[in-house]
């Protein structure tokens, strides 16, 4: 799965793992902005959910039946 640090990342894993998934983040890479995010920056600041730079991390997830 490909997820953005905008979305709570822990969240995700923690939902993943509470239905018995095992779950990893396996890589990360950070950088600007992609254009969906782009475009909602102003309301994802009001929210608290992005700071004052145009900048994400994508973190991909394994999550696999145990």
């Amino acid at each position: 799965m490909v997820h953005s640090s905008v979305c709570s990342e822990n969240a995700t894993l923690d939902a993943l793992s509470e239905r018995g998934l095992d779950v990893r983040t396996v890589a990360r890479h950070r950088g600007p902005l992609g254009r969906p995010l782009r475009s909602r920056a102003p309301m994802l600041r009001a929210r608290g959910l992005l700071g004052d730079g145009d900048h994400e991390e994508i973190v991909i997830v394994r999550a696999r039946r145990v």
